[in-house]
């Protein structure tokens, strides 16, 4: 798996359980500038066969459109990873 492919899988799976327990609004930030750029498009109205060209991140990108229609997220916003230390430890 790419770099890229695990930050849309963590967002994928952060969405999941987010709804799975029940919160319907979210802030969406990340360290990651390629995952935080997909989310903006979608949040303009782009369908995900738009904002992903590789096959290997469309079924991904799919599922977390889906994903977002179910929430309320109005702010996204990327952070350098000196911001995301929390996550960041998390994820070690």
């Amino acid at each position: 798996m790419t770099n890229n492919e695990a930050e849309f899988w963590a967002l994928h799976q952060g969405l999941q359980i987010a709804i799975r327990n029940g919160y319907s609004k979210l802030e969406i930030t990340g360290d990651s500038q390629l995952a935080v750029d997909m989310l903006r498009r979608l949040n303009n109205g782009q369908g995900w066969e738009k904002v992903t060209k590789s096959w290997r991140t469309a079924g991904i990108v799919k599922e977390i459109a889906a994903l977002l229609k179910r929430i309320d997220y109005r702010i996204i916003s990327h952070v350098r990873r000196k911001g995301n230390q929390a996550a960041d430890w998390l994820a070690n």
